[in-house]
C-alpha cells in the first residue's frame, strides 16, 4: 500500500510536471497569439489609416473638382446672361430700326397721298420716274454683260493667236536671220 501510494505520489509529482510543462506551454503560445493578435491590430490600424488618408485626399480632390465645375457653371450662366442681354439690346435696335423706317414709308406715303391729291399728274411722272429708272438699270446691266463677253471672247482669241503663231513667228525668225 505505501508502495502503491508512493507510486501514486510519483505519478501525481510527474502529472503536476506535465501539467506545469503545459501550463508552461500554453503561456508561451498565450504570448504568442497575443503578439500576433497585437500585429494584426497594429497592421490593421496602419491600413485604416491608409484608407482613411486615401478617402480624404478623394475627398478633397472631389471638393476641388466641385468647386471649379462650380465655377465654370457659373462662368457659363454670366456668358448666357450676357448674351441674353446683347440678343435683347439687338432685339431692341432692330424694333427701333425697324419702327424708324416704318414711320418713313408712312411718312412717304402719306406725303404720295397729299401730292395726289394736290398734283395728279406728278403720280404719273413719280411712275415715268420709276420705270426709266429701271431701264437704265437693265441697260447698264446689259451693258457689263457685253463688255465680259467681248473679254472672254477677246481672250479666246489671243489664246488661239498665241498656239497658231507660236511655232512660226520662231520660224520666220529663224529664217530672217
Amino acid at each position: 500500500m505505501a508502495e502503491m501510494k508512493r507510486q501514486n505520489e510519483m505519478r501525481i509529482v510527474e502529472k503536476d510536471g506535465e501539467l506545469q510543462k503545459l501550463l508552461d506551454v500554453m503561456k508561451v503560445e498565450e504570448g504568442r497569439h497575443q503578439r500576433a493578435l497585437e500585429t494584426a491590430k497594429q497592421q490593421s490600424q496602419r491600413e485604416t489609416q491608409d484608407v482613411l488618408k486615401q478617402l480624404e485626399a478623394k475627398d478633397a480632390e472631389l471638393a476641388n473638382l466641385l468647386e471649379s465645375k462650380e465655377a465654370e457653371l457659373q462662368r457659363v450662366k454670366d456668358t448666357l446672361k450676357n448674351q441674353e442681354k446683347e440678343t435683347q439690346n439687338r432685339l431692341l435696335k432692330l424694333r427701333m430700326e425697324f419702327g424708324a423706317t416704318l414711320a418713313k414709308v408712312q411718312n412717304a406715303a402719306q406725303r404720295s397721298q397729299q401730292e395726289t391729291q394736290q398734283n395728279p399728274s406728278a403720280v404719273h411722272h413719280n411712275i415715268f420716274k420709276r420705270k426709266l429708272h429701271f431701264m437704265q438699270e437693265e441697260k447698264d446691266r446689259e451693258i457689263m454683260a457685253l463688255r465680259q463677253r467681248v473679254q472672254e471672247l477677246e481672250a479666246q482669241q489671243q489664246q488661239q493667236q498665241q498656239r497658231t503663231s507660236g511655232p512660226t513667228d520662231k520660224h520666220f525668225k529663224r529664217r530672217r536671220m
